[in-house]
């Protein structure tokens, strides 16, 4: 199986480096970007692990970058770190599914612990639709009236 990565996208040079630091030093991989833009033209959602992004950048802000995510049912869980919360921010970033909205400065520990909970959550739901994809497999290969005795069955 392919390695989870953390994606830091800050656009913060010393942030994204302290935050890379700190990342690799706990024995996570580490893949930083400088924008949202550079991360969104590379990143393959068959990559598996989480994102970690600043919610102001010049140009796409993390909260923008969470939506993208969000509209294309990308699996990746995003994080987003902040030293300017406020609480329609914080309302947004969960509308579009993020595991975490954290406040600079933070403990290490602590933004740890939310980055092993996404990608264990990243594993899980990839198993989940690999799972899914197997048995939609399975039920396409059934005869015509197999699956409508199936499909009566599910719905009771």
């Amino acid at each position: 199986m392919v390695q989870q990565t953390v994606y830091v996208v800050d656009d913060d040079v010393a942030i994204r480096r302290s935050l890379e630091w700190m990342i690799g030093n706990a024995g996570l991989q580490v893949r930083p970007y400088l924008s949202a833009e550079h991360f969104l033209a590379s990143y393959d959602p068959a990559e598996p692990g989480c994102v970690l992004l600043d919610i102001r950048m010049a140009g796409m802000n993390g909260l923008d970058v969470q939506q993208f995510r969000f509209e294309r049912s990308w699996p990746i869980p995003g994080i987003i770190i902040t030293g300017h919360a406020d609480v329609p921010a914080a309302v947004r970033t969960m509308k579009f599914d993020a595991v975490e909205f954290l406040e600079k400065p933070f403990y290490r520990q602590v933004l740890l612990e939310h980055l092993h909970d996404a990608m264990k959550l990243d594993k899980r739901v990839r198993t989940d639709r690999r799972q899914q994809g197997q048995v939609n497999g399975l039920v396409d290969r059934l005869p015509p009236r197999d699956r409508q005795i199936l499909q009566r069955v599910a719905d009771g």
